[in-house]
């Protein structure tokens, strides 16, 4: 099931909001704010998920975080994920999967190429779901491993859940995101450069959607 629990609109821009849950992190005393987003992309869930774990692509479509780079990569095994059919996209080079650290490079200002920060994730889940009504769906989790819990942390959620449009008959996809963030800097992010980030994660939502639908 998703696990956005029906709490982000269809077709919703990027808006901060209250905490919202995920996996690893949850929503604690410590949780400040949420930002979430999305989407319609003309485009198979699988051909998104592809895109969005496809670090090799980055550079040319996503200019929030343009480099992504590998720090550890574990073995494959069966626990890896939990479809057959993932365990062959997984495998290929650059690519995202549960278990990877990697460092992202970030920018958040769009008319600068110079990058206001390097973080570093953790990769926790890539999956196929099912929705209540029997919808496919692919889901990514990873989460900032930077800096002390207390101080920050983050976690972010992508769903991609996939129908059929009744129009054209061509399968669509619903893409799903958010960034649920805590700890000290995040209540002082809340309250002064919020709307860099709300702006940032509008630039990738479109960003994707424009990459994924031309590829």
């Amino acid at each position: 099931m998703s696990l956005s629990n029906g709490k982000i609109t269809k077709g919703q821009p990027a808006v901060l909001g209250p905490p919202l849950p995920t996996p690893i992190n949850g929503v604690s005393a410590l949780s400040a704010f949420s930002i979430s987003y999305s989407v319609m992309i003309n485009a198979p869930a699988l051909k998104c998920l592809e895109k969005l774990i496809d670090t090799n692509t980055w550079p040319y479509w996503n200019a929030l975080t343009p480099r992504g780079a590998i720090t550890k990569a574990p073995p494959i095994t069966d626990q890896t994920t939990n479809d057959s059919e993932l365990h062959e996209v997984i495998s290929r080079p650059g690519y995202l999967y549960a278990g990877v650290d990697f460092t992202v490079d970030v920018h958040m200002n769009k008319t600068s190429k110079q990058r206001t920060n390097t973080a570093a994730e953790t990769v926790d889940r890539v999956e196929r779901f099912e929705t209540d009504d029997g919808r496919l769906g692919y889901r990514v989790t990873w989460r900032y491993i930077g800096m002390p819990f207390f101080l920050s942390h983050n976690e972010r959620i992508h769903e991609f859940i996939e129908s059929v449009d009744p129009t054209s008959g061509e399968k669509v996809t619903e893409y799903i995101g958010w960034e649920t963030y805590g700890g000290l800097a995040a209540l002082i992010i809340k309250y002064t450069i919020y709307d860099r980030f709300r702006d940032s994660f509008q630039r990738w939502r479109d960003d994707f959607k424009a990459a994924t639908e031309t590829s």
